[in-house]
């Protein structure tokens, strides 16, 4: 694939054209990537407590995805996908081997300061919008490094669809959607 080639994806109804901008050439097979997520929000201190997604395995509160190493100029970036209105909101940029991400619990976090979990993910307590009605999806990109923009600008790896009524605890797996 030539570095500049428009890279045609779509998950959910979500579909866009993704420049790959030499990624492509520099990017390991993600053809065995998979994992799983958490719907849980720590931060909660009143209110939906599965309004949140984090990247850790419940019974190890080990970082549950497993995913090759990037180039130094690489990073994957978590999204929740709206399928309603196509709105797109990160979750955080991180490395393969987990730890915090970019953004820590996430600017919807609720009151309760966050120590843990140590692993990338979001809580979204204050989005104003339910991510358990069934019409929102989890995506894991690769994206530049640095990225300064602020929707997915990489090829789509992971892929989840939060099922309606997901209860706070539960753990989805992540589909491979590497090509």
């Amino acid at each position: 694939m030539k570095s500049s080639q428009l890279v045609r994806k779509s998950f959910g109804l979500l579909a866009g054209i993704l420049v790959t901008q030499g990624a492509a050439a520099n990017t390991p097979d993600h053809s065995t990537a998979k994992g799983t997520v958490l719907v849980v929000a720590p931060t909660a201190l009143n209110g939906p407590t599965n309004q949140g997604i984090w990247f850790v395995n419940p019974t190890t509160k080990a970082f549950s995805l497993d995913l090759p190493a990037l180039a130094a100029n690489q990073v994957y970036e978590g999204w929740i996908i709206d399928n309603y209105t196509g709105k797109k909101t990160s979750t955080g940029l991180f490395r393969s081997n987990g730890g915090i991400d970019s953004d820590a619990a996430g600017r919807y976090a609720g009151p309760l300061s966050l120590n843990f979990p140590p692993v990338p993910g979001s809580d979204f307590v204050t989005l104003g919008q339910d991510l358990v009605d069934g019409g929102h999806d989890i995506v894991i990109t690769i994206e530049p490094y640095p990225d300064s923009d602020p929707t997915p600008s990489g090829v789509a790896v992971l892929k989840v669809n939060i099922p309606a009524d997901t209860e706070a605890g539960t753990e989805l797996t992540l589909e491979s959607i590497a090509q």
